[in-house]
């Protein structure tokens, strides 16, 4: 049993303390009231992706979740507003199940599909001839496309989850990708990270290839005194513990977006509302700084957050209910304050 201290847990009592001293060393600094223009359509909002001048939703259905019984969340989905779908070849059953919702709807040329290289370890194929990274790129491609039973996917992401630098700017990969959006079967191509993802992003970001990007947003990584408390409770509740890949860190990310959209590329938020970036015993607190009167459920309030960030398009959310879908579909109706 966790040790209580004047009727907290320990872990509740550091969280508390470390939020309310860090609160009161730094003002927040993310924006509030900046919520990037988007067009309301049918209560949904809709913003351009960069340079790729695709409309998507502000709400992208994260569909790695779902299974081919879960059909009636992806149809429900689209009927009611939302165009992104994002997916990975590494979640066979949701890429089937999409596919299966798309042809039987018949709206193919409405749905934005995104779809990540999710089994391909970019990191073992940095010093591969350009022919074997090509050759691993066109099956892990050949592969989504068949279950996703579309000829092209508009959103291809690889590297999925890259680790380095030398990931993001790989040129047998670029080639590789370059070559298939020249067949057609790649409409516009985009890197995915969720370590040292300042650093990869602004690697990808300078080096001109890709057109999206997504990473890890969210309160703990737009307003520094929130990730510093974020930062000191994990180390109160982990002390001793080994670190682990599962681990996510936390990191400063405003200059990417600014450089971003700079560049003019579209950026896809990603783990906006996830535990280990936004750990139970500290969301309270979180929110009554921000939204104190808000109605919004926290997972609500946390994507808001993000959606308000100007240079966001959209926000990817991991649905696996009726209840999530419902949640993110009023999103663009909302303020922080309900």
């Amino acid at each position: 049993m966790s040790e209580r201290k004047d009727g907290l847990t320990r872990r509740e009592f550091v969280c508390q303390v470390g939020l309310g001293a860090l609160a009161l060393a730094a003002a927040p600094t993310a924006p509030l009231r900046l919520a990037r223009a988007a067009t309301i359509k049918n209560g949904m909002g809709y913003r351009t992706l960069g340079r790729t001048g695709l409309e998507v939703s502000e709400v992208a259905l994260g569909a790695g979740s779902i299974n081919p019984s879960g059909g009636n969340l992806i149809r429900a989905a689209l009927s009611q507003g939302i165009n992104l779908i994002e997916a990975s070849g590494s979640h066979v059953q949701a890429e089937t199940a999409i596919g299966e919702v798309v042809k039987s709807m018949g709206n193919r040329d409405k749905v934005v599909i995104l779809t990540k290289a999710g089994t391909l370890d970019v990191g073992r194929l940095l010093n591969a001839p350009a022919s074997q990274v090509e050759k691993a790129v066109r099956e892990q491609l050949e592969g989504s496309l068949k279950r996703l039973e579309t000829d092209y996917v508009d959103l291809y992401i690889s590297p999925y989850m890259a680790n380095s630098t030398s990931e993001a700017n790989l040129p047998a990969l670029q080639e590789a990708l370059e070559k298939l959006k020249k067949e057609g079967k790649i409409r516009f191509r985009g890197l995915s990270t969720h370590f040292d993802y300042v650093n990869i992003c602004m690697a990808a970001i300078n080096g001109g290839f890709y057109d999206v990007i997504m990473f890890p947003i969210n309160i703990a990584t737009l307003v520094p005194h929130i990730g510093n408390a974020v930062l000191e409770s994990k180390k109160a509740e982990e002390s001793g513990k080994p670190r682990g890949m599962s681990d996510r860190p936390i990191i400063d990310v405003r200059e990417v977006l600014k450089a971003a959209q700079q560049k003019n590329l579209g950026v896809i938020g990603i783990k906006g509302a996830q535990e280990r970036f936004l750990p139970p015993g500290l969301r309270d607190q979180i929110k009554g700084e921000f939204a104190k009167d808000s109605k919004l459920s926290f997972h609500q309030f946390a994507y808001r957050f993000v959606l308000d960030q100007p240079q966001v398009t959209s926000v990817a959310i991991r649905m696996a209910n009726m209840l999530q879908v419902n949640e993110a579909l009023v999103l663009s109706q909302k303020t922080l304050q309900g």
